[in-house]
């Protein structure tokens, strides 16, 4: 026959016991870090847009939020290169549909050497302890 007990109920083995244990629920991590609110993903990024020189820290975070869903596509590559006469769209526009913002986010492909710096800032940016 299985009993439980609670700890402050216990008084320790019966003589006729087969076997006892004591487990423990473990408290909630508070240490871990959440996934900063798509509204406030957003309002960075237009920050980011704002600020020189954090022009291909934007657009990894844009292709970011669009691969989550966050950010649509205004207008497809395809048609931009239809109505350019560049080889390349420079520019992408992006809707939030929270709100009804759009975002013009220029093309910056980082190279090499900023990857790894941009994937750090990108993980401060995205993360925040709980």
């Amino acid at each position: 026959m299985r009993r439980d007990f609670g700890l402050d109920a216990w008084s320790g083995p019966d003589a006729d016991t087969v076997g006892w244990w004591k487990t423990s629920i473990p408290s909630k991590k508070t240490t871990g870090k959440t996934l900063a609110p798509p509204r406030v993903l957003v309002d960075t990024l237009e920050a980011l847009l704002d600020t020189a020189g954090q022009e291909s820290l934007a657009y990894l975070l844009a292709l970011l939020l669009v691969r989550r869903r966050v950010l649509i596509e205004v207008e497809s590559f395809e048609a931009a290169m239809q109505e350019s006469d560049l080889d390349e769209p420079t520019h992408m526009s992006l809707r939030f549909a929270a709100d009804d913002r759009v975002l013009d986010v220029p093309i910056v492909p980082a190279d090499r050497e900023q990857s790894s710096v941009l994937q750090a800032k990108l993980a401060e940016l995205l993360y925040a302890e709980e």
